[in-house]
């Protein structure tokens, strides 16, 4: 199993709106990359600090809080799941 194939097994988070399905989405494409606020708000056309009310509003989290739980549930599930090394995962 690769590690992109793990990552679809990973489970979502109950959200309320729009707004936060799709930037919920943008992060979970893009986690591995080094996220800005301002590069996820300029890709869907908001102001930064819209988007970061209107995230935690929709998850009860903000935005680099839940990219940091995606992250940390795909390296506990990587880690406890596979054979990859920490090293490998951290990468």
């Amino acid at each position: 199993m690769t590690i992109f194939n793990f990552i679809s097994l990973f489970g979502g988070l109950a959200i309320e709106g729009k707004l936060g399905k799709i930037v919920d989405d943008y992060i979970r494409t893009h986690y591995k990359r080094s996220l800005t606020l301002s590069e996820i708000a300029n890709h869907f056309g908001y102001n930064k600090n819209y988007l970061c009310q209107e995230f935690k509003r929709q998850t009860g989290k903000g935005v680099f809080q839940h990219l940091y739980d995606i992250r940390l549930d795909i390296a506990k599930k990587l880690l406890s799941m596979s054979d990859y090394t920490v090293e490998c995962i951290a990468e």
